[in-house]
């Protein structure tokens, strides 16, 4: 990367009671921050540990405020020395929490949303004032710190198929019961986002830095495709060529287990997890003797043809919770569920239609080069169909009716849907 410096100068100008220099804008005065981080569990520096500052929002009034006095220091993460120091030298006054993240360590600053922290209710306020270490900053002043960081608990294992070989690739979350009874994922600190959250060769995984608290498993098994573009560009005759590359990837499939490898959260187990409690042997094992593949087509019900496009949900028949989902392919019109667990279901059809699709260059300079344009022909109402699923299915058949003049999508004057 180049960098491109502006020299500007100013020559011949007189000023009455005064000179250029004064005629400026002076920079606003800054104070400092330093301090060191310490592990509690062994008293040794925290080497190599990321450390930002975040500005405290303390109204509703203020937050237009807080973003217009925005700087570098609220986005700057710098990681401390080998003796867990660290110094912001240059920060403009003002109250700021120091937020400290570190593999295997605990991160307060992950409990809490960014909703949270810009616009906290009073309630809020309080546990995130006590939660966070806070400091105020005053203009030609050095503020020290110190930052004890806390280790936490980690929950590791393999997943396997169920004939013994490794599921390797596979993403690993780790959710959290919230207060409603919902199972959501755990956030984790920043910089530590894709830690653990893969097996291995060996199909094993291991995350860390979580807090005293009951987790489950949930292991997402999917289908991933690709799509690479690149475009090369040169400023001249003789100049270097610059290449870019432009990579679209989608899941083709998609599908969770829960637990030990059962399908649905309300089948699977919970377990607890100690401070700093090293937890090992939480073991999946994916059914694959119990999963199967299910294909059909979507037809006009009006006169049987198959339709351009449309998404198709698998969901369970007893309580409507979505299993999985699958687009009608543009090749063949099929929409395929590659492995499904065996069960109850029930398939809908959402936004089913005839289309067209038009490749059409990008404007100049915009990546990709080229775009796919779809222009709606027909639309079609929703549909459902019952599945029983004991084995391979791939003659599924869905009817979906004309869609109602009042329930149709509006088109603009050149036909494209919206």
């Amino acid at each position: 990367m180049r960098w491109l410096t502006a020299v500007f100068a100013v020559c011949g100008l007189g000023w009455v009671g005064g000179s250029v220099l004064d005629a400026q804008e002076r920079p606003e005065p800054t104070g400092a921050v330093t301090g060191k981080v310490l592990c509690t569990d062994t008293n040794d520096p925290a080497r190599m540990a990321k450390v930002q500052l975040e500005k405290v929002k303390t109204t509703s009034g203020e937050k237009k405020l807080a973003r217009d006095e925005a700087n570098s220091a609220e986005r700057v993460t710098i990681e401390t020395d080998l003796n867990g120091e660290f110094a912001f030298p240059k920060v403009p006054p003002g109250d700021y929490y120091v937020n400290v993240a570190m593999a295997g360590y605990l991160s307060t600053r992950a409990m809490f949303t960014e909703k949270e922290m810009a616009d906290p209710s009073p309630e809020m306020r309080q546990i995130i004032v006590r939660a966070l270490h806070r400091v105020t900053v005053e203009a030609g002043h050095a503020e020290r710190v110190q930052v004890a960081l806390e280790r936490g608990g980690a929950v590791s294992g393999t997943v396997l198929f169920d004939d013994g070989s490794p599921a390797a690739g596979l993403a690993v979350k780790i959710l959290k019961q919230q207060a409603g009874g919902k199972w959501e994922e755990v956030k984790l600190p920043v910089g530590m986002m894709y830690l653990g959250r893969q097996t291995d060769d060996r199909g094993q995984f291991r995350i860390a830095a979580l807090p005293a608290d009951t987790y489950m498993i949930e292991v997402d098994m999917g289908l991933r495709d690709e799509k690479r573009t690149s475009t090369s560009s040169s400023s001249g005759p003789g100049a270097e060529a610059h290449t870019m590359e432009f990579v679209m990837s989608t899941y083709r499939f998609s599908l969770p287990f829960y637990g030990r490898g059962a399908p649905r959260q309300s089948e699977a187990g919970s377990f607890s997890l100690g401070a700093g409690q090293e937890r090992t042997g939480e073991d999946v094992m994916i059914p694959l003797a119990k999963l199967h593949r299910v294909t059909g087509i979507v037809v006009a019900k009006r006169d049987g043809h198959k339709v351009s496009a449309a998404k198709v949900v698998l969901a369970y028949r007893d309580d409507g919770k979505q299993v999985a989902t699958a687009d009608v392919s543009r090749e063949d019109g099929e929409f395929r569920f590659e492995f499904v667990p065996e069960g109850d279901y029930v398939l809908k059809t959402e936004n089913a239609r005839d289309a067209s699709w038009n490749t059409v260059k990008s404007a100049p300079g915009v990546f990709p080069p080229t775009l796919e344009v779809e222009r709606l022909l027909t639309a079609y109402g929703d549909a459902e169909a019952p599945l029983l699923l004991r084995g391979d299915v791939s003659d599924v058949l869905v009817q979906v009716p004309e869609k109602t003049a009042g329930a149709a999508k509006t088109a603009n004057s050149d036909g494209l849907a919206r």
